[in-house]
């Protein structure tokens, strides 16, 4: 007979992913922050997917509506207006 390894269960991944959610806002914070304008494009399209993934849906529709904007922008003070709300979404959820 071989014991199997438990699988997590659906409360177990909850639990994570509830208790990650914290750190990885305030590492979106801090990408947001610190990219290059040039890359704030790539940096809100990878956020949308990793801060999806930890169900933190609020913040990824306004990062949609964000890298809507961003590929209209249409100079510095775009940037820079689309890299205020991108921040606004992580550090107000």
């Amino acid at each position: 007979m071989t014991d199997e390894p438990a699988q997590p269960s659906s409360v177990d991944v909850g639990a994570f992913i509830l208790a990650r959610q914290p750190v990885l806002l305030e590492h979106a914070r801090t990408a947001l922050e610190q990219c290059r304008d040039e890359d704030l494009p790539s940096e809100v399209h990878r956020l949308i997917g990793t801060l999806g993934a930890y169900r933190l849906d609020t913040a990824v529709e306004v990062l949609m509506s964000v890298e809507e904007l961003l590929a209209s922008v249409n100079g510095s003070s775009d940037v820079a207006h689309a890299r205020r709300l991108a921040l606004a979404a992580v550090i107000e959820h």
